[in-house]
């Protein structure tokens, strides 16, 4: 089951103040971090799902962030919906990343008739041209219902054509309809039949698949944490300057700070309320 852990992070750093050699001195400068990460796990296997053997199986874990950073007090975390769609993105390239890589050797069986041209779409698709060929498959089967001599050794042939070029394009709704029309035909054939499983099986594969990111989409959207209260950096105390700046020009840079939207309203009173004390 997918889980994900939305987080924010406040951080912030200070370079101690220094004296120039001519006795000018330079205070502290705190630089104030605002960090959005969600940690993001899932386990995801790639099943035969008309056997139930498992052929690949793999944890994914993400954890993308965003950050900003201020001199002049705590920024905004960056957007939450920003972050989750980066995880989003990154576990689905996982994903196809750990399923891309399994292949595995079939054997494909085209008919290739000279009735109704059947044989131009195989030599497009020994070329391999697989659109061609569809185009070539689709051209035989209209052909072949247009006669009304056409025997069912042939339809089947055209029909079944037309629904592997498809299931070779990817196009696995596609190609069912045309798979079932040629085992009408003959609904003992084995190639037919096996040609109509294999499809069902890959559209139960598609539609599993996008079931799994369908619900790690879920997952990322939890609501978001309470956002947490800012902690001061500790001081280098050696280098501290010898007197606080005067309480006015302290009341002057934190009102800065409101106007330019850089503190919440609890923060600004909770500030001036503290540096009043010191009066």
């Amino acid at each position: 089951m997918p889980q994900s852990n939305l987080k924010h992070i406040p951080l912030a750093s200070t370079v101690p103040g220094w004296t120039e050699t001519g006795g000018a001195y330079h205070p502290p400068v705190t630089t104030y971090t605002s960090k959005t990460q969600i940690d993001f796990t899932a386990s995801i296997q790639a099943v035969d799902l008309a056997t139930g053997r498992i052929h690949s199986q793999q944890r994914i874990a993400v954890s993308p962030s965003r950050q900003v950073s201020s001199t002049l007090g705590a920024p905004e975390f960056p957007s939450d919906t920003e972050v989750r769609e980066l995880a989003v993105g990154m576990a689905r390239d996982q994903v196809r990343r750990m399923l891309l890589p399994w292949t595995e050797k079939r054997k494909l069986i085209f008919y290739d008739d000279r009735n109704y041209g059947m044989k131009d779409a195989y030599k497009r698709l020994r070329l391999d041209d697989a659109q061609g060929a569809l185009q070539k498959s689709m051209e035989a089967l209209a052909a072949a219902k247009a006669d009304p001599q056409v025997r069912p050794k042939f339809l089947g042939h055209a029909s079944y054509n037309v629904g592997m070029c498809h299931l070779i394009l990817g196009n696995y709704q596609e190609a069912l309809p045309f798979l079932k029309a040629a085992r009408e035909t003959d609904p003992k054939h084995k190639i037919y039949a096996g040609a109509e499983t294999e499809c069902l099986g890959a559209i139960k594969l598609q539609a599993e698949l996008s079931r799994v990111e369908a619900n790690s989409a879920k997952v990322l959207l939890d609501p978001a944490p309470a956002e947490p209260a800012w902690v001061e950096p500790p001081r280098a105390a050696e280098h501290q300057p010898k007197a606080a700046p005067p309480v006015e020009e302290r009341l002057e840079q934190l009102e800065r700070l409101r106007q330019k939207g850089l503190l919440t309203p609890e923060e600004y009173g909770r500030k001036r309320a503290e540096i009043m004390q010191q009066l």
